[in-house]
């Protein structure tokens, strides 16, 4: 049975049955609630149920709100209610319900969604405070994020401060929950705050307290900038001066804290502007300046409380002592000098017997250019307490002001602070001399002998020697000196004596004074003084032993003067030490590049047997100071004179014209730079400087020689005879003048009077040689025999003469004049030339180079251009280019250049040549310079050119270009356009309806001659394709050979060959130039002959000899010609079918219609101007006529015929330097079907040149 059911209602007794059921129950508390919704308002009861705290009755609270919502669901309030008491009892699931029911309500209206917004808040804060209690990160970080984003969405919303520093709180509350677990969210918190913080500064409600509030929290963020920025905000807020003072402050303090001053400084200027002059802030912005490293800035700053032109008393008064020492500070490192004096100066009225500010004073006059008030100020401190800064700055501005009284009470004030050395004593002796009191120097070094006692220092007496000296009392200063000298004098004493007796004018007594000097008391550097006042003594005493010692010892220790340095060469010329001469000469220079010693050094140059070294002194000569000497007449002159003597003649040359230049009237200058020019063969100045010489001055004696010489070079041997004959008589007997008298009588065509006088200065050489007056005479005789041998001497004379010459070149091995060994040399070289002995000339050429002895150059062309030795040719241009090699003369160098093919530097000298010469070139070297500039000229021509025979006529167009690459290369090509005409259809029926020809080649100038190769296309009959190749090879001076080889070129054997046929040649032509007048060619070819479409006709073989005789060559020259032609011909082949155009009958002809009979042939003409013939050739600006005349015999087959010949022509210039060429040729026939008529051409021919 079933225990009975307890009724018992004790509250602890959990197993207790209950009285009442839960239906039971559940009614009781509806009705309940019914009855409290009746008794009390709705007002009433919300208000008891949001001010119940009493745990136990929450469910009945939280089920009362429940009920009340369901009744009124509309009604916000109770809804946020609920859940304000869901959260209070941890029912964080059952309160995000409650929001998130409430949510389409609160949205309704802004402030209904702002107060759910608040208890969203709320819940996440809950929420997070449950996941941080419950340690889990997810969670945690979860609702942070949440709780972080309402935040930042809140704070968008915020309009007041109290709204902000609400959000702010809030965060703080996060960021204290999160601790230092969530790093990452704690920063976005922070960033969140700093941005609220921020965004006070845009609030307008945002009051000066709010802003100080907003400060302080970015202060104790650390966030200075922003605290700084809020403070500055809450000054601009208020109207107190107090406050906006003290918050200009905490601004500032706080941007100094963020450790940037210079921005501190700029914030506060920036943030107390415009600010008032005299206003007390100032002070502050000084400072602020001042720390910031802008000391100008705080000067500037200061201005504004402390003016430039304020009272100094003024000064003293308002500003405080620490404000005095501020100011100080400030202009001081500003620079703001005067400011700084004028602080200095109202401290000092209210610090009177301030020794920092009296040296603060000083200091700031001498920087602010107010030296004398600093030496007051400095004197003023001196006088206070002798203090060692105050006594240098006094000696050292003293001086510098130029006040000897401060000096001296320096000067003092340190003798009674310790004892003076002999500089400080004679320091204070000159003190006492510039203030003009001698006594008182006197006084001072008496007092000083006397405190000495007995036994005075002889330094003092040597001070007041010297002090009596500059006092004008040289009497009393030598008695002293003298008192001294026995026992040995220093330096100073024995200088001073030797000048106080130099006073008097006893140089004997001075020496013996400079003598005195103790040498043990000689000691220190080198004294220059000294040793230079000996040197000059000793020299002006006439004792040069002791001034070569004194002038050494000062060139090698001290610092001589360029006199001296002058003197102490000279004295070893005089001694006859030149060589010593010339070495102290050549080391002093570079100590005193002066006028002095050059001068010096070329007499010692001068001094010499043989002068060597003028290289080493131009070359030791500054740039400077050599333009001023080639500025000097007198150093030109010297230095023309040791050229001359040393060979060097165009240097010479350039000295004597700048010193002619300089003094016009120096006759035996002007007479030396004649026989410059004479050697040089310098025509055109020599004429213009006789052209200056008036009639007086030409008759002047000095010039004689020398003008003679220069007539006969000019060519003026007239002139030179009429100044010979003057002084004829008087040298008779002077062999050597006699020869010169010979040639200038040759010269002027008086050839009977020149082989007298020839011959009777053979006979004077002939007794000078017999019984010579000395050797040198017994030398020029057997020269003077040597250089007439050719014309007087027999076999006997000349073995006699060669034997001389033989002892002359061993004479001249011993001798060691190079003059004379030249001289001898030149002579051998000379006798083999004339002898016309090339091979033996050039062996002994050869000698001479095995030996190293130099050979005129001239003899060596001579040789090379007679052998063509073309390597010998240039080694003798290269060293004609050398200025220290022998020279070669300008026709010289023209003769190599041409030999060697060099045409451009050829046409180069050949046109500074014609330059030089007022008259021009003559008229073989002008064709010859034509020829150079031809060779090396580019250029385009055309040709006109009709050709008659008794069968055809033919017109050529023909188009050229010659394009020069190099001086020694050259392009060509030529087009060729040919219009042929039967005259006779008997002879010739028809012709190729075209003829035309193309040629491209060049023209070089190789080792082995002069080549021309061109390829050639000509389309007449048939198309042929040709090449041309031409060798020139320069055998020797006096010939040449050419050799030719052609295949399928154009032949002109007949008509029917011009039209038809072609011929392949090989030849070869010999050119002879036996001399100016006679000179000839020989030639001998081959020929094959077929026609342009292959087909063979035959062969032959030519030869030829001409001979030219020139009567002038001159233009217009005169030229009679002879020439003997043989051609032997084989006509062994059979023309081909296409050649039946040619023939009237209409069948193919035969051999013979193309190729005549062998002949022979012998023609004699008469022509002038022909140079000119050739349009290629030569060039001439002026129009010049030519013509050539004769006759021909041919034989053929037994035959002979005879026929004239004709050559016409004109050449000249047209617009400038263009060449025109017109000319008629009129000449025999061939023998071929040209027939007995010859041909007849007429050529037109113009040139345009344009590279010279």
């Amino acid at each position: 049975m079933a225990p009975p059911p307890s009724y018992s209602v004790a509250p602890d007794d959990r197993g207790r049955s209950r009285i009442l059921s839960w239906g039971a129950l559940g009614g009781i508390v509806v009705l309940a609630i019914g009855a409290l919704v009746l008794v009390f308002p709705r007002s009433d009861l919300l208000t008891l149920l949001r001010g119940e705290t009493d745990q136990s009755n929450r469910d009945l609270t939280v089920a009362y709100l429940r009920n009340i919502i369901r009744t009124e669901p509309k009604d916000l309030s109770l809804r946020l209610l609920l859940v304000e008491k869901l959260l209070g009892g941890g029912e964080l699931t059952e309160a995000r319900q409650a929001l998130v029911d409430a949510l389409p309500l609160a949205r309704t209206t802004a402030a209904g969604l702002a107060d759910w917004n608040r208890w969203d808040l709320a819940w996440w804060q809950a929420q997070l405070g449950q996941a941080i209690e419950g340690g889990k990160d997810a969670d945690i970080r979860q609702a942070a994020t949440e709780l972080l984003a309402r935040l930042k969405l809140a704070a968008q919303s915020i309009n007041n401060a109290a709204q902000l520093f609400a959000a702010i709180n809030t965060a703080n509350v996060l960021a204290s929950m999160l601790g230092s677990s969530q790093p990452a969210l704690t920063q976005q918190i922070q960033s969140m705050q700093d941005a609220l913080l921020t965004r006070l500064l845009s609030l307008p409600s945002a009051s000066a307290q709010d802003l100080a509030r907003g400060a302080t929290l970015a202060l104790a963020a650390g966030r200075l900038p922003l605290a700084s920025d809020l403070f500055f905000a809450a000054r601009r807020k208020t109207t107190a001066v107090d406050a906006r003072l003290q918050f200009l402050k905490k601004g500032v303090q706080a941007l100094l804290a963020a450790g940037d001053s210079r921005k501190a400084w700029q914030a506060a200027l920036r943030e107390t502007q415009p600010l008032p002059p005299g206003d007390g802030v100032w002070w502050y912005l000084a400072q602020l300046a001042l720390g910031a490293g802008e000391p100008r800035e705080a000067g500037v700053a200061l201005r504004n409380v402390i003016a430039i032109n304020a009272d100094r008393a003024e000064l003293a008064k308002t500003l405080s002592a620490e404000q005095l020492q501020l100011a100080w500070d400030i202009f001081a490192a500003a620079g703001d000098l005067n400011a700084a004096l004028l602080v200095t100066e109202a401290a000092l009225i209210a610090e009177p017997q301030s020794a920092l500010w009296l040296e603060r004073k000083a200091q700031m006059s001498e920087w602010a250019g107010k030296a004398p008030q600093a030496l007051a100020a400095w004197l003023e401190l001196l006088r206070r307490g002798a203090s060692q800064r105050a006594l240098d700055n006094v000696f050292r501005l003293s001086p510098m002001l130029y006040d000897d009284d401060a000096l001296l009470a320096a000067w003092l004030a340190l003798a009674r602070q310790k004892q003076l050395s002999t500089e400080e004593v004679a320091k204070i002796i000159s003190t006492y001399e510039r203030l003009g009191s001698v006594e008182g120097a006197l006084s001072f070094l008496r007092n000083l002998r006397g405190k000495s006692g007995s036994n005075p220092s002889s330094q003092w007496l040597s001070l007041e020697a010297q002090l009596l000296d500059r006092a004008g009392r040289p009497d009393e200063a030598i008695a002293i000196l003298e008192q001294l000298r026995p026992n040995g004098l220093n330096l100073s004493e024995a200088m001073l004596l030797a000048n106080l007796q130099l006073k008097k004018g006893s140089l004997p007594l001075a020496l013996r004074a400079l003598k005195s000097l103790d040498k043990a008391r000689l000691t220190g550097p080198f004294n220059d003084a000294y040793w230079s006042l000996m040197a000059d003594v000793a020299y002006e005493s006439g004792e040069r032993d002791t001034a070569q010692t004194a002038l050494d010892q000062l060139i090698a220790n001290g610092m001589p003067q360029a006199y001296q340095a002058e003197r102490a060469i000279r004295l070893r010329i005089d001694a006859n030490r030149v060589p010593e001469a010339l070495q102290l000469a050549a080391q002093l220079y570079r100590r005193f590049p002066e006028d002095k010693i050059v001068y010096a050094w070329m007499d010692a140059l001068s001094s010499q047997k043989s002068p060597v070294g003028l290289s080493s002194l131009m070359a030791a000569l500054t740039q400077a100071h050599r333009r001023n000497l080639e500025a000097s007449a007198t150093f030109l002159e010297r230095r023309g004179g040791l050229y001359a003597v040393l060979g060097n003649v165009a240097d010479a040359k350039r000295d004597y014209i700048r010193a002619l230049q300089i003094r016009p009237d120096n006759p035996s200058v002007r007479a030396a730079y004649f026989w410059l020019l004479i050697d040089q063969q310098d025509r055109n100045t020599l004429r213009k400087e006789i052209a200056q010489l008036s009639r007086n001055e030409q008759r002047n004696t000095v010039y004689n020689e020398v003008l003679t010489a220069a007539w006969q070079l000019l060519g003026e041997p007239r002139q030179a005879l009429a100044l010979m004959q003057t002084v004829s008589r008087t040298r008779a007997n002077d062999f050597l003048w006699l020869m010169n008298y010979a040639d200038v009588l040759d010269t002027a065509d008086r050839q009977t009077a020149a082989l007298r006088v020839r011959r009777h200065a053979w006979l004077l050489a002939q007794r000078a040689a017999a019984r010579p007056a000395d050797k040198e005479q017994a030398k020029n005789a057997l020269l003077t025999q040597l250089r007439l041998a050719a014309e007087f001497a027999g076999g006997t004379d000349k073995a006699r003469l060669w034997q001389g010459l033989g002892g002359l070149l061993k004479t001249s091995q011993t001798s060691g004049e190079p003059a004379q060994k030249q001289q001898a040399q030149e002579l051998v070289g000379a006798w083999l030339l004339s002898e016309g002995r090339f091979d033996a000339a050039q062996r002994w050429l050869w000698q001479q180079h095995a030996a190293r002895l130099a050979v005129p150059a001239y003899q060596e062309l001579a040789v090379a251009l007679a052998q063509n030795d073309k390597d010998a040719l240039a080694r003798l241009l290269d060293k004609a280019n050398d200025r220290q090699a022998n020279p070669l003369g300008p026709q010289d160098k023209l003769s190599a250049l041409r030999a060697l093919g060099r045409r451009d530097e050829s046409a180069s000298l050949g046109m500074e040549q014609g330059l030089k010469r007022a008259e021009g070139l003559d008229d073989e070297a002008q064709r010859a310079l034509q020829d150079d500039l031809l060779a090396t000229a580019s250029r385009a021509g055309v040709q006109s050119r009709t050709r008659q025979d008794s069968a055809l006529t033919r017109q050529d167009i023909k188009t050229s270009t010659h394009l020069v690459l190099t001086p020694k290369l050259k392009l060509t090509f030529d087009l060729t356009n040919s219009s042929n005409r039967t005259r006779d259809t008997n002879a010739i029926a028809a012709t190729p309806a075209r003829d035309r020809e193309a040629r491209a080649g060049i023209e070089a100038i190789t080792p082995w001659g002069d080549l021309k190769a061109h390829a050639l296309v000509r389309d007449a009959l048939a198309r042929v394709n040709g090449l041309y190749l031409q060798l020139t090879i320069q055998l020797n001076s006096h010939a040449s050979l050419r050799m030719e080889a052609a295949r399928n070129e154009r032949s002109e054997e007949s008509s029917a060959m011009a039209l038809a046929g072609v011929r392949d040649r090989l030849g070869a032509t010999l050119n002879l130039r036996a001399s100016d007048r006679f000179d000839g060619q020989v030639y001998l070819g081959s020929n094959r002959f077929r026609t342009q479409t292959g087909a063979q006709l035959g062969n032959s073989v030519d030869a030829f000899a001409t001979g030219n005789f020139y009567l002038r060559r001159d233009y217009p020259d005169i030229r009679i010609q002879s020439q003997l032609r043989r051609s032997v011909m084989r006509a062994t082949g059979q023309p081909d079918a296409p050649t039946a155009l040619l023939n009237p009958g209409g069948a193919v002809p035969g051999v013979g219609f193309f190729l005549g009979p062998s002949s022979t042939a012998w023609s004699n003409s008469i022509g002038f101007g022909l140079a000119q013939a050739d349009p290629l050739a030569s060039y001439s600006r002026a129009w010049r006529p030519w013509g050539e005349i004769g006759f021909e015999t041919r034989q053929t087959l037994g035959e002979r015929q005879t026929q004239s010949l004709l050559r016409l022509g004109v050449k000249g210039t047209v617009r400038g330097r263009d060449q025109l060429n017109l000319n008629l040729d009129i000449r025999p026939g061939t023998g071929g079907l040209s027939g007995a008529q010859g041909t007849r051409e007429l050529r037109l021919q113009y040139d345009v040149y344009f590279d010279r």
